[in-house]
């Protein structure tokens, strides 16, 4: 039998929301997919979660599994077009930071503003922003963590064994190439999908 994906003690420092029929919906998703998770969550109130590869319609699904299972607060960036009335009152009970792609005042700058007004946060975001094998990555994630004081916590999915998995937050160093290397390189060895694994060269090239 496969372990229960919802049992965890989380760190005091991560936002919750939801209550037991979350955390039973998230169980029903991750079990009806056949998946479960791996890994535990650090104790640190600014967290910057990059969620790779991305090869499926299925991941989204799949992250909800993981935020209903541990009844999760999570943050997400949405262009602020998507925050009409009414929908956008919804986007941001969800969650959702509305961002303004054409304001003087970059897109960088207004997520590390919005991080900065939080006590505690836990961002999710999917640097490739698409499910093409090869795609480059956007390096948005990492000078948001640099300047937001966050730490990177890696998010693997891993199609080989169905495991949604977290890993220890690597180390900055003062070579931010090598960081983003590193950091891509931690999820080159779970393979997607289609069972290719990333390509760190072209990732970070």
């Amino acid at each position: 039998m496969r372990p229960d994906p919802g049992r965890r003690a989380l760190p005091a420092s991560i936002g919750r929301r939801g209550g037991p029929l979350t955390r039973w919906l998230g169980r029903a998703i991750l079990r009806r997919l056949g998946w479960t998770i791996e890994g535990d969550l650090p104790d640190h109130p600014r967290i910057v979660a990059v969620v790779a590869p991305h090869s499926s319609n299925l991941d989204f699904l799949i992250a909800i599994g993981l935020v209903f299972c541990w009844n999760l607060r999570v943050r997400f960036i949405g262009k602020k077009e998507l925050f009409w009335f009414p929908l956008g009152l919804l986007l941001k009970w969800l969650g959702g930071i509305p961002v303004d792609r054409g304001a003087s005042r970059g897109f960088v700058e207004q997520v590390v503003t919005e991080i900065q007004r939080s006590p505690s946060i836990l961002l999710g975001m999917a640097p490739e922003g698409t499910r093409t094998f090869g795609a480059k990555w956007k390096t948005g994630f990492y000078r948001i963590a640099r300047q937001a004081d966050a730490i990177v916590l890696p998010v693997y999915l891993d199609w080989g064994r169905r495991v949604i998995g977290l890993l220890p937050p690597p180390p900055y160093s003062d070579d931010p190439d090598r960081d983003l290397a590193g950091i891509v390189g931690l999820f080159a060895r779970f393979p997607r999908k289609d069972g290719r694994t990333i390509d760190v060269a072209r990732a970070v090239g």
